[in-house]
């Protein structure tokens, strides 16, 4: 039988862990962290996993604090999405994105350099 994902370490004190997964379980909803910048265009793809359907709030803050775009506040069917933020208004810098689901709150930074 051969077995993937598993290690299985040599430990000399039975206190110590003696297995560990390779692989992380998914969460049940998550903001990812692989932001793009849609090419010819001034769109920041954010993608998001929903575990189940929900509402979803996304919205945009800068380094002070103040919210500078709201992207989203709909009910979203469980899966991936992926939804665009038009960066066309706001000068570069870095900046967090917020997102409000009934299952918690989730805060991602996302640096962005202009076009």
């Amino acid at each position: 039988m051969k077995l993937t994902g598993l290690r299985i370490p040599f430990r000399k004190s039975l206190n110590e862990v003696v297995a560990s997964f390779d692989e992380k379980f998914p969460e049940k909803t998550r903001l990812l962290n692989n932001f793009t910048l849609c090419r010819n265009s001034h769109n920041i793809q954010i993608n998001l996993t929903l575990h189940s359907t929900e509402h979803v709030s996304l919205k945009v803050f800068n380094l002070s604090g103040q919210q500078v775009a709201s992207i989203l506040n709909s009910t979203l069917r469980m899966g991936t999405h992926k939804i665009q933020w038009n960066t066309q208004s706001v000068a570069p810098g870095c900046y967090a994105i917020k997102m409000n689901t009934s299952s918690g709150t989730c805060v991602k930074h996302v640096p962005f350099f202009g076009k």
